[in-house]
């Protein structure tokens, strides 16, 4: 039998995924049109262009990986195991939404 707590659980990550998915396929959708740009100027772009890509996307890694998956401290625990539930999953959605930005 679920309970409203596990509906509401199940809900959350539902949004998680499909935020998470949706980021996903934009990256391929990108990835096309790159090549379908590229296809018709008929040229790569230089050593230097791809360098700098490159170098943008270690340094978006590192934030993500530093600063991406920090939180709060959880809240005290005084036996409200539903507010340490809400908790977890807000800090789960903002930190989800902050690696997906960078």
């Amino acid at each position: 039998m679920t309970t409203s707590a596990d509906r509401s659980q199940e809900h959350f990550f539902q949004g998680i995924k499909v935020l998470t998915i949706a980021h996903l396929g934009m990256l391929v959708a990108l990835g096309i049109g790159a090549l379908v740009a590229l296809g018709e100027v008929g040229e790569y772009p230089s050593i230097a262009v791809v360098a700098g890509l490159f170098g943008a996307n270690v340094v978006a890694f590192a934030v993500a990986e530093l600063w991406g998956y920090r939180t709060e401290p959880a809240p005290a625990d005084d036996g409200e195991d539903e507010e340490a539930h809400l908790w977890g999953q807000e800090a789960l959605r903002r930190t989800t939404i902050f690696r997906l930005v960078v």
